[in-house]
């Protein structure tokens, strides 16, 4: 294993970085790069990155995409934190939830729906 000050165990360590840690990460950054923004702000911004996603899919730049992909995370935990939320947390109990739903077949836009409230 490589020593802590080593660039490779640096690079480890950077890897594994926890959806809390990147979490808090993007509040300061927000915090200190737009500190007048709000969650209600927030979830348009979210809706404008979601439709830019459809666009660079539809376009098949998937450059671009993973890049709108990411940005819509970004705002999504910013959004979490904002309101208080520990998305790590939410991410892991939701997917137990959805792990003991049941699951419909794609609809007629691809859409699949949880056919079960468990």
């Amino acid at each position: 294993f490589p020593s802590h000050d080593s660039y490779m165990y640096k690079n480890f360590v950077n890897k594994f970085r926890s959806m809390a840690w990147i979490q808090r990460d993007i509040q300061k950054w927000a915090d200190a790069k737009i500190p007048d923004r709000t969650p209600d702000g927030q979830m348009v911004h979210l809706e404008r990155e979601l439709n830019e996603l459809k666009d660079e899919w539809i376009a098949k730049d998937m450059i671009k995409a993973e890049e709108e992909l990411a940005d819509i995370i970004i705002v999504a935990l910013n959004i979490s934190a904002q309101m208080g939320f520990n998305m790590q947390r939410s991410v892991i109990r939701k997917m137990e939830k959805n792990k003991k739903r049941t699951w419909s077949q794609p609809d007629a836009q691809g859409v699949i729906h949880h056919t079960n409230d468990e």
